[in-house]
């Protein structure tokens, strides 16, 4: 049986803004939904990682395209789990984002994501 992450979030990562897109909900339940968006200097990220933990978000999914997502893993590594999926294969999932990217995340799973 796959195990169900109860609150997770999603990143639409660009060179001047980051979208989150959390979703928090229990396993029977309709799952609740918050999108905000954040800037990409040191203080804005900082407001990101502080408004995930916040939230009690345990995994955060992202696109790994570019460079863009490294400065965003930086700073989330070690607080949350992060997902960088292979963007080649998260775009063939029909989602809309940001928080279609979150369930691509988890959709490319082990092979095709880097997990720390």
């Amino acid at each position: 049986m796959d195990a169900l992450i109860e609150r997770v979030a999603g990143l639409d990562v660009h060179q001047g803004s980051v979208v989150a897109c959390v979703i928090l909900g229990a396993a029977g339940r309709r799952p609740s939904k918050e999108v905000r968006s954040f800037g990409t200097m040191r203080q804005d990220l900082a407001a990101l990682r502080a408004w995930l933990l916040e939230k009690g978000v345990t995994h955060v999914g992202m696109e790994g395209t570019g460079v863009y997502w490294q400065p965003v893993h930086a700073a989330l590594e070690g607080d949350v789990t992060v997902i960088v999926g292979n963007a080649s294969h998260m775009r063939n999932v029909p989602l809309r984002p940001p928080c279609g990217r979150l369930l691509r995340s988890r959709i490319a799973g082990g092979d095709d994501a880097r997990r720390t």
